[in-house]
């Protein structure tokens, strides 16, 4: 479309006509009076029909945009399932391009077992490449947790797995487990709270068997027994991948240590350690510590919650004296006393790996956590920089010896104690040299007053 020609410009080699002298001649027409339009008028016009030729073609361009626009919309009504704020590309994956394929795609969803909503959030996430794949409490059940696992077959970007609360009994279990014995990308898996038993937990056992790439498995809360844990253990003997293994909140007893016990006592990979929130007690405790004695890579241990009391601890001291490698423990709500609590920091006193120890809400005093500082004092070796000792109360024999052991590791605390009155007890800055020695001075009878008198 040629541009509007603005009225200053000669236009007469443009629009004009030569005579017979070869000269150029302005066209003219007459008016109603037979008078000769002038250059300017006629330049005027020009523009104007211009301008509403221009004018006719853009709503005439803007009725065929709006046609098309109409036509696309008769063909492929859009119907999304997640939000309208998502990437395009993520909406492009998230959608069902017929409108009348709706309830198409609520059946299918049906037909797997994952819930429409969980499907757009699967999907969502296949298409941004995610390398975490959370699909906490979804509802996708067993057939769900098959079609994911099917889904995941070929997929080489997702590393972590987490299907926790899904109540995917074994038969889901059974389908993560035939997964994972092909895909050697993912090294995470949670499988925690999904009403699972001895079946499914074997069929881990035996995908463990062909898997050399998981290194952090999470089974817990699925009530397994004593029998259930058996064939796992007796697997983790000999794999060498796995680092990270919680079993917490499940319904071990006696014999479960012992199983646990042959396999710390074997096993050479793994790291972390979570059985809190079990039933070993003492014996238990006894079987366990056996194998830890033996174990040289485990780093981190939890196993609170577990009834162990007196002999429990004396085994646990042992376990503490004999291993050179441990840097957490974690022994809060069980059943140690004073008694035991001495047993462990007499292991204290000897140890130069561990730096967190946790023996809160127990049965103990601060007569035996003094014990412990005590021990500590007496070990120039000692790693130790944490120690957590919930529902103690602190008396000033305590606080001395703590500023005694500050002294030498300045990074050293103690956490959650109680101060007299029941409050969270912090620990001042001690007072300095100066101060002390006034103190000193005072209690004694030589104040500065009388210094001074008698000078």
């Amino acid at each position: 479309m040629p541009p509007a020609i603005p009225c200053h410009q000669n236009s007469s080699t443009l629009y004009s006509k030569k005579d017979g002298t070869g000269k150029p001649c302005v066209a003219a027409r007459s008016d109603s009076r037979g008078k000769a339009v002038s250059h300017t008028n006629l330049l005027i016009h020009l523009n104007r029909v211009l301008k509403k030729y221009e004018d006719e073609k853009k709503v005439m361009n803007e009725d065929e945009e709006s046609t098309a626009l109409q036509a696309d919309d008769l063909q492929e009504k859009i119907y999304r399932l997640d939000r309208a704020d998502r990437d395009t590309e993520v909406q492009e994956a998230c959608q069902v391009l017929d409108l009348d394929s709706k309830e198409e795609f609520f059946r299918r969803c049906e037909n797997l077992g994952i819930p429409p909503f969980a499907m757009t959030y699967f999907l969502d996430n296949m298409a941004r490449y995610v390398t975490e794949l959370v699909m906490r409490n979804l509802g996708i059940a067993p057939e769900g947790a098959a079609a994911v696992a099917e889904i995941l077959a070929g997929n080489s970007s997702v590393r972590v797995l987490d299907l926790s609360v899904n109540g995917i009994q074994n038969k889901g279990a059974f389908a993560v487990a035939q997964l994972l014995e092909h895909n050697q990308w993912i090294t995470d898996l949670n499988i925690s709270e999904n009403n699972l038993s001895k079946s499914g937990l074997d069929s881990i056992g035996n995908m463990l068997i062909l898997n050399n790439t998981l290194t952090c498995l999470d089974v817990s809360r699925n009530s397994f027994t004593c029998d259930d844990i058996h064939f796992l253990t007796n697997v983790l003997q000999t794999a060498d991948a796995l680092l990270f293994l919680d079993l917490r909140h499940n319904a071990f007893k006696e014999k479960a240590g012992l199983y646990l016990g042959e396999m710390v006592k074997k096993n050479t990979s793994l790291r972390e350690l979570y059985i809190g929130w079990n039933h070993f007690g003492d014996e238990g405790a006894k079987h366990l510590c056996a194998g830890l004695q033996e174990n040289r890579s485990l780093e981190i241990l939890d196993i609170c919650w577990n009834e162990i009391g007196r002999d429990g601890a004396g085994y646990i001291a042992e376990f503490i004296e004999n291993n050179g490698r441990l840097v957490e423990l974690n022994l809060d709500n069980n059943h140690i006393t004073d008694h035991g609590l001495r047993s462990i920091a007499r292991g204290l006193e000897v140890n130069e790996t561990l730096r967190l120890l946790k023996v809160g809400f127990n049965l103990i005093t601060s007569s035996g956590a003094c014990k412990i500082l005590e021990c500590l004092c007496l070990n120039p070796h000692s790693a130790l920089e944490t120690l957590h000792l919930a529902e103690v109360e602190v008396t000033s024999a305590f606080e001395d010896l703590f500023w005694r052991v500050k002294v030498k590791k300045p990074l050293f605390r103690v956490l959650e104690m109680s101060s007299p009155g029941g409050d969270h007890y912090h620990f001042q800055k001690p007072p300095s040299a100066l101060a002390m020695l006034d103190d000193y001075l005072q209690r004694n009878g030589f104040s500065n007053e009388t210094d001074e008198q008698t000078s």
